[in-house]
């Protein structure tokens, strides 16, 4: 390790834990603005580790503790989780629980688009998240981590890490964040595919934030029926 990747850990570190001390009005704050700072943190977290990774003089094909590809499984896995989100999102849209997910998802109504515009928006932060995080989060943080707290140690870091840079989510969707960050952790190590574990994240908020638009949007129409996906 150089003295890059200590500061870029530090840096990392700090930036997730100092959430923990911001404060989001969601009556001043707009969803379309949420959702542009939520592409540029993507972006910074997802530049500064491959920025560093180059500085240090190591070939960006060799990014993190395995490489971005994988092997075959990670393909197979990769369409099986498509396949299941895709799935369940077209039977929420057909009506599916319906009445739990509105009163699951109401917890979060400030985030979730209400509008097409906003869909859009949000689908492309769910991209820019799902790449930017998991380049810091399981191509880096994971691998600086483990290399120091050996790899139990570094997955729950990085972990708890991952909930505390979610903390705008309140402290259900921060546990939920940290255990999402674990699971995602051992699927990168159980697959060597950084690829699978950015589609398996951005895929899940892409995901989660249509079933947001459907279910919230519909919730506010006097009919009450559910919002339509632009499919």
């Amino acid at each position: 390790m150089t003295a890059i990747d200590h500061i870029l850990a530090a840096v990392l570190a700090a930036a997730c834990v100092s959430q923990l001390f911001v404060t989001i009005d969601p009556e001043r704050s707009t969803r379309l603005g949420f959702y542009g700072t939520g592409v540029s943190t993507a972006v910074l977290f997802g530049g500064l580790p491959l920025l560093a990774w180059w500085a240090a003089g190591r070939p960006l094909r060799a990014f993190g503790r395995h490489d971005w590809a994988g092997g075959p499984d990670a393909v197979l896995w990769a369409g099986l989780w498509t396949a299941a989100l895709l799935i369940l999102v077209l039977l929420v849209r057909r009506g599916a629980l319906r009445l739990w997910l509105v009163s699951l998802y109401r917890a979060y109504a400030w985030i979730m688009p209400r509008t097409r515009a906003e869909l859009a928006a949000s689908w492309v932060t769910s991209l820019a998240a799902g790449f930017g995080e998991e380049i810091a989060f399981r191509g880096f943080l994971l691998w600086y981590a483990a290399a120091v707290l050996g790899t139990p140690g570094g997955l729950v870091v990085t972990g708890l890490l991952f909930g505390c840079a979610h903390s705008y989510q309140r402290l259900r969707g921060m546990i939920w964040a940290a255990l999402a960050g674990i699971v995602l952790g051992l699927a990168y190590l159980a697959s060597g595919s950084l690829l699978l574990v950015i589609l398996l994240h951005a895929s899940w908020n892409v995901a989660s934030f249509s079933i947001g638009y459907i279910v919230l949007g519909g919730a506010e129409r006097s009919t009450g029926e559910p919002a339509r996906l632009p499919l």
